[in-house]
């Protein structure tokens, strides 16, 4: 009876524990579900949000490439054909990165999967060159695939672009995945992961809400527990992934704990159970509405952002189509001006012209583009042109000027261009743009006016202001070489008669006839000229006798006396030439036309058809030359002639460096004659080859009386005895006998001299250099030789002209022909010298230009040797200015 009396507690104990464990299952497989559920809700939600966000993102950023392709079409293929050019990279790769955030790089393949870009795989990987290979061969979006690149994990996005006319290429751009992980990042909610899966290996984590598979701190592969808990899946729609939902490990800790806090209440009893339980129901309750309320925030908030997200992609889209128009507009406005255009890089290497630079060179697009822009040079500028064009636009400033230069068939034009350069925000020089008109027409009018303004329309030769000119520079050229200039005035005998008689249209004819036969019959550097109706005018220089004169006179008398056929006319006239002479008669151009004026004049008066040289001086001049050549023939043997030295300086410091011997003759009647008076005639008569053997004697004799030393005595060579065969025989005897070394003997030749005969000066001057002796070029820049005969010739010193010194401080063209010789003379290893030197201001512009000697007035006159002796002993260095 206990027992059974017993057992019922312990019965009641087991059915209480039973309805316990019955209520525990029945609530705990509730709660269980609905725990279930609800995560199974917030899962799906997010891999859906998760998904729409990631198909939304491809299909923006293959929208805005395949624009950008399109766009840069022309762009792309210039980076085809230079796969080096960084810079053309660089600027697809800063577009991209403008647009699209998280971009890592490019590539260009061709129409069979090839890269262009990488060719060496440097930055495109095998895994990538296989995508692009498969792209090829169906030309749609592959699965996007995230692997391992040149320098970290990335995701590819691939378009089309038009390779060739016919064909199309691969465009081909590599992502950060961790645009993928932000978005994961965006749509996880707390208790979850989600994970962007790779469709086609078996369970491969592609990216995490942390980041690509390069992040991950575990394995990169779910396990087979972690897919049996999986709590929502779906495919990204168009790509080869999908996303997972799994819930953490602390979620199903959280679950357990909880069915074993419910156990042991039950044990503790079925009032606390039932109170355990109905509490947990109302948590359940009360939590399920909270999840709820926080599952349809969490939808609102994805919305929003979704839609925030669309809009910002809507307006990138919009605003790239927008700078795409506009683009097209100014492309169509540079290709449709009439002025050409061309674009250069700041290396000057062409990147873009227009179509008028097609049509004014002759080139099309495809052979300039990448080409250096030099290829339009005609070479008809100095270097100094481009010096200052390069000086110009690299300081940030504008070139404007006119250029003459060359189209792709070898005619030259000229072309009016502005060169303006372009900077980046930071100051620094990325392209320059030249704008250029063809001026041709306009130059060659104005070449034509020009024409017109110095020559007569009706012969072609020269007129007064043209023959003015030349008379000048002729006089000029006589006064510094002592040569002879005549002006011959023609006036045609009997013309006016033809004129009258048979009309101006003959009288023309025959004029243009008489200016032919007078070109004819001239010598190719004489100048005819026409000064208006039948009057003409002959210039004939460097003439060494005044009979030269009269005989081209006779020659031009000659030739006009035969008879002329104009048309059915059989003429006769004849000339009366009046000849005036430099320096005899007149110095200025305009006197000497007036003396061969009233010379011809002369002519007329005695019956025409003859010569008149100028009276006025003629016969004084002829009395005072006899004179003049007898008593030289007797000055050598009367020692007439003595030696004056003039001091040659280093600039630098003033320091002696030589002299040069002069020559002055000291007649008894005559007084002390300057040497412009007798050494022309010297140098005519022959007497020249005796005096400068004296001149060489007594030179040397004197410098080696001045003992060792780098003193260089400097004697000037006549061309006479220059032409002698036995000069360097008899230079050698003279340098052995008076006891100095040759290198302490400088000779001096001037410009004309070495014209002459060039081959045979260059060898006489080998021999002297043989000898040991110094070779100095006199007078340089006013005579014609040229760089390449002094790169041939053993010249060891240039001597710059007075005139160029003179004008130092008061002409600037001479301080650019100064500047220009001792550069030109300094390239081919030649001390220059300064002659004339009279001022300080001239000699600290020689100074600044780097001038290594100097002599002139400034220093010390010419003087003779005693004064030399002291001059040289003098304590007034460093720098020896005479007071």
């Amino acid at each position: 009876m206990r027992a059974r009396l017993m057992g019922y507690p312990l019965l009641f104990s087991v059915l209480v524990l039973v309805m316990a464990a019955a209520v525990l299952v029945w609530s705990g497989g509730r709660s269980l579900g609905a725990f279930t559920a609800y995560h199974e809700r917030i899962g799906e939600h997010s891999v859906q949000s998760s998904a729409s966000e990631i198909r939304m993102l491809f299909v923006g950023i293959r929208n805005g490439l395949q624009m950008l392709a399109d766009q840069n079409e022309g762009l792309f293929r210039t980076i085809a054909d230079y796969p080096d050019d960084e810079e053309l990279q660089g600027i697809v790769s800063a577009q991209i990165a403008h647009y699209f955030p998280g971009f890592i790089d490019f590539a260009l393949a061709d129409a069979d999967g090839e890269v262009l870009t990488d060719p060496d795989g440097v930055r495109v990987g095998k895994r990538c060159r296989e995508e692009i290979r498969r792209f090829v061969r169906n030309y749609r979006q592959q699965g996007l695939a995230l692997h391992p690149g040149a320098e970290r994990y990335h995701f590819d996005v691939q378009v089309p672009w038009r390779f060739a006319d016919d064909s199309l290429g691969v465009f081909h751009v590599s992502f950060d995945p961790r645009l993928l992980a932000e978005v994961l990042a965006r749509n996880q909610v707390p208790g979850h992961r989600l994970f962007l899966l790779n469709g086609d290996r078996e369970h491969m984590i592609e990216v995490s809400a942390g980041g690509g598979r390069d992040g991950l701190a575990g394995a990169e592969r779910l396990s087979a527990e972690q897919v049996s808990h999986i709590v929502s899946s779906m495919p990204v729609e168009g790509t080869e992934w999908r996303v997972a939902d799994l819930p953490s490990a602390g979620l199903r800790t959280a679950l357990t704990e909880r069915l074993v806090s419910r156990g042991i209440g039950v044990l503790a009893g079925f009032v606390v159970i039932s109170l355990i339980m109905l509490a947990l129901i109302r948590r359940e309750e009360s939590g399920r509405e909270l999840a709820e309320q926080a599952l349809r925030l969490s939808h609102n908030d994805l919305e929003r952002r979704v839609e925030r997200r669309t809009a910002e992609l809507s307006e990138a889209n919009l605003r790239l189509h927008r700078e795409i128009i506009e683009r097209e507009q100014l492309t169509q406005v540079v290709e449709q001006t009439g002025d050409s255009v061309v674009i250069t890089n700041a290396e000057g290497v062409i990147t873009y012209v227009n179509h008028a630079f097609e049509e004014m060179t002759g080139y099309v697009r495809e052979e300039v583009v990448g080409r250096d822009n030099n290829l339009l040079k005609s070479g008809r500028h100095e270097e100094a042109f481009y010096q200052a064009l390069w000086r110009t636009i690299l300081a940030g400033e504008s070139f404007r000027n006119v250029f003459v230069n060359r189209r792709k068939d070898g005619e030259l034009y000229y072309e009016e261009k502005t060169i303006t350069p372009l900077r980046e925000s930071d100051g620094s020089m990325v392209h320059f743009v030249a704008t250029g008109k063809d001026i041709t027409q306009r130059v060659e009018i104005q070449q034509r006016l020009d024409y017109l303004a110095h020559h007569d329309e009706l012969t072609g030769l020269p007129n007064r202001t043209l023959l003015l000119d030349r008379v000048e520079h002729a006089v000029a050229h006589a006064h510094r070489h002592h040569h002879l200039v005549a002006l011959l005035f023609l006036d045609l005998d009997r013309f006016k008669a033809v004129n009258d008689s048979l009309g101006h249209e003959t009288g023309d004819k025959l004029l243009q006839a008489v200016a032919r036969r007078l070109t004819g019959c001239l010598r190719e550097g004489d100048t005819v000229a026409r000064l208006g109706g039948d009057e003409f005018t002959v210039v004939l220089e460097d003439l060494a006798h005044t009979e030269e004169a009269a005989t081209v006179a006779e020659k031009v008398i000659d030739t006009l006396t035969a008879p002329f056929r104009i048309g059915s006319h059989e003429l006769f006239i004849g000339t009366s030439i009046g000849i005036a002479l430099y320096p005899q008669d007149a110095a200025a151009p305009m006197e000497l036309l007036k003396c061969a004026d009233t010379a011809m004049y002369q002519a007329k008066q005695r019956g025409g058809n003859l010569y008149q040289f100028f009276t006025a001086g003629m016969s004084r001049w002829v009395e005072e030359r006899l004179e003049m050549e007898g008593r030289l023939r007797h000055a050598l043997a009367r020692r007439e002639f003595f030696l004056v030295y003039q001091p040659r300086v280093a600039i630098a410091d003033g320091e002696p460096l030589g002299m040069e011997a002069l020559l002055r003759w000291d007649n008894e009647a005559l007084g002390l004659v300057m040497p412009g008076r007798f050494i022309p005639l010297l140098e005519e008569t022959g007497l020249i080859v005796e005096v400068c053997l004296w001149i060489l004697e007594r030179a040397i004799g004197f410098r080696a009386s001045l003992g060792d030393g780098p003193l260089r005595m400097a004697v000037n060579l006549s061309a006479a005895q220059f032409r002698r065969g036995d000069l360097v025989g008899a230079l050698r005897e003279l340098i052995e006998r008076g006891g100095i070394a040759p290198h302490q003997l400088e000779l001096e030749i001037t410009e004309s001299l070495l014209m002459e005969n060039f081959e045979e000066a260059a060898g006489m001057l080998d021999q002297f250099h043989a000898l040991g002796v110094s070779i100095a070029l006199d007078d340089f820049g006013t005579g014609y030789a040229s760089l390449s005969y002094l790169s041939r010739l053993p010249i060891d010193t240039l001597k710059i002209d007075r005139s160029f010194v003179n004008g130092l401080g008061e002409k600037p063209q001479n301080e650019a022909i100064v500047r220009a010789i001792i550069a030109m003379g300094h390239s081919l290893g030649m001390r220059v010298v300064a002659e004339g030197v009279e001022t300080h201001g001239q000699l600290e512009q020689l100074r600044r230009m780097g001038c290594d000697e100097a002599q002139g007035f400034l220093f010390c006159k010419p003087i003779p040797e005693g004064e030399l002796r002291e001059w040289l002993a003098g304590e007034n260095a460093p720098l020896r200015v005479a007071n």
